[in-house]
């Protein structure tokens, strides 16, 4: 599905498209490792219409670097916290975060001892 917003429910923007095919990460989840490359796209069989609940994400270029403390945007589903809390992956969150450099990131989730260069 694309433009769903509430798990419970569908609405004027939520389009049912089958997947054609399925890419994860090739280091995605590796034993023995903190979890990484948490990312899959999704190929889907037929094109979406667009609209106010339904955009193209933008990637970033070939090799583009950000700048730690930059702030972003980022969307999905899941806790907010990392406390179990019922239903909270029910609606679809939307966040403004602020980066941080990979050795930082890696030292704040309890990888430190991977990092970028190992990913």
């Amino acid at each position: 599905m694309v433009g769903l917003h509430s798990q419970s429910s569908d609405d004027e923007y939520t389009q049912r498209v089958d997947v054609a095919e399925i890419f994860v990460h090739a280091k995605y989840n590796r034993p023995g490792r903190p979890m990484t490359s948490d990312l899959m796209l999704l190929k889907l069989a037929r094109p979406v219409h667009l609209s106010a609940g339904v955009t193209p994400v933008c990637l970033p270029r070939p090799f583009q670097v950000f700048s730690s403390g930059q702030l972003c945007f980022g969307t999905g589903w899941g806790n907010l916290e990392c406390t179990y809390i019922p239903d909270a992956a029910s609606q679809r969150a939307n966040y403004i975060l602020a980066l941080l450099t990979n050795n930082l990131c890696f030292d704040t989730v309890g990888g430190a001892s991977e990092r970028a260069s190992d990913l």
